[in-house]
């Protein structure tokens, strides 16, 4: 899968801009706040619908002035992928709302515009994948399978739903007093698209945490071992709550749905009194160990970002093989979170089999084998300018 070409009008700090992008890597070099990591959002707006840098479509309205384009904004990306070439557009307007549209025809809703352009992004931020809470984890992995994985998605969207209404009425129950008897369906419908997620997500981090392992292992030169750990909030299988994901954990949806709905019920007085729902899917985290140890707890800084390397790469790895092609990976100024010989390994792991988009400070964190055949541009006060190749 790659970008062709990215268009923007009146996104963040550019009027209007046009980008051709070649099939390896991109560079787009810089100062800090000139636009680059603009450049990087707008990609990933085209594959998503939404940004990663904030929550309000509004930010993304270049300011004129002291007032935001009453317009809006509009990017626009080429996709050339196995299923074709593609036209992603996505369009906002303070008074028209969102609209986006593939090859010129409306999508309903944004969560059908995911698959169309699969990304893997990677920021300085992404450390608290290791370093963060548990919904940082969670967030990981269900970000990639959402993209790939259309059920999953599905399945993503009713449970969150479900989970809204349940919190809702366990709130009222606490306060009014209620019959148990709508919990129990509620507890019936949360445990049953629970299993489906709890089992793909299993399945999906085992084949991640091979391609994480042999990846850990190519970066420590043999000296450490990487472990994954996926840890439930409540015994989901044979009485335990986190198993090893080594590749022999097979999960049965009905089971796991049983097991979960009869912890349900018996926490009934708890969550009543909480008011809210305290296990399931979306309580569940991810374990990271090197050589046994806990790497959030006991992990230096360099093995933290050494395995968030490892599960980068693994992430592509993983969406390759489940859709016979490579996602457009997007790296935002995470080349000055990495010493060098990490560096190296990640540009020589994508060199040349994946379109990378990545932004710096400076070209000299690329050895000139890297930058061989790249497409490199200077982003300058929102103007992008083509540099020789080298």
């Amino acid at each position: 899968m790659k970008i062709a070409e990215l268009e923007l009008m009146n996104f963040r700090g550019y009027d209007q801009a046009k980008i051709s992008f070649g099939p390896g890597l991109n560079l787009l070099y810089g100062d800090n706040a000139q636009g680059k990591t603009n450049l990087i959002e707008a990609v990933y707006v085209c594959a998503t619908g939404k940004s990663f840098r904030t929550t309000h479509d509004r930010e993304l309205i270049r300011r004129v002035g002291d007032q935001r384009e009453p317009n809006g904004f509009r990017v626009q990306s080429r996709v050339t992928s196995k299923s074709g070439d593609l036209r992603l557009t996505v369009e906002y307007a303070p008074k028209t709302g969102k609209i986006i549209s593939l090859n010129g025809f409306p999508i309903a809703k944004r969560s059908e515009l995911l698959g169309y352009l699969t990304v893997v992004v990677f920021t300085p931020e992404d450390l608290n994948i290791i370093k963060g809470g548990p919904s940082h984890r969670r967030r990981f992995i269900d970000f990639e399978l959402a993209q790939i994985n259309p059920a999953f998605r599905n399945n993503l969207i009713d449970y969150g739903k479900v989970l809204r209404q349940r919190n809702n009425l366990l709130r009222q129950m606490a306060e009014e007093n209620l019959s148990g008897d709508l919990k129990e369906v509620f507890d019936t419908q949360l445990a049953e698209i629970a299993s489906k997620l709890i089992v793909k997500r299993v399945f999906a981090l085992q084949q991640i945490a091979r391609y994480a392992q042999e990846l850990h292992r190519s970066i420590t030169e043999e000296r450490e071992s990487l472990t994954l750990e996926y840890v439930a909030s409540y015994p989901l299988y044979q009485n335990k709550r986190s198993w090893f994901l080594d590749g022999t954990l097979t999960l049965n949806e009905e089971e796991v749905r049983e097991s979960l709905l009869n912890y349900l019920k018996s926490k009934t007085k708890e969550e009543i009194y909480r008011g809210i729902s305290l296990y399931g899917p979306h309580r569940d985290d991810l374990n990271l160990l090197i050589n046994s140890s806990e790497i959030r707890t006991y992990g230096s800084q360099g093995q933290q970002r050494t395995a968030t390397l490892a599960l980068k790469l693994a992430e592509l790895e993983y969406m390759r093989q489940e859709t016979g092609e490579y996602p457009v990976l997007l790296l935002d100024d995470v080349l000055s979170e990495l010493d060098a010989s990490r560096r190296k390994f990640l540009l020589d792991t994508v060199k040349e089999q994946v379109q990378t988009l990545v932004t710096a400070t400076e070209t000299g964190y690329f050895h000139p084998t890297h930058l061989a055949g790249a497409r490199i541009y200077e982003v300058r006060e929102g103007r992008i300018t083509a540099r020789a190749k080298h």
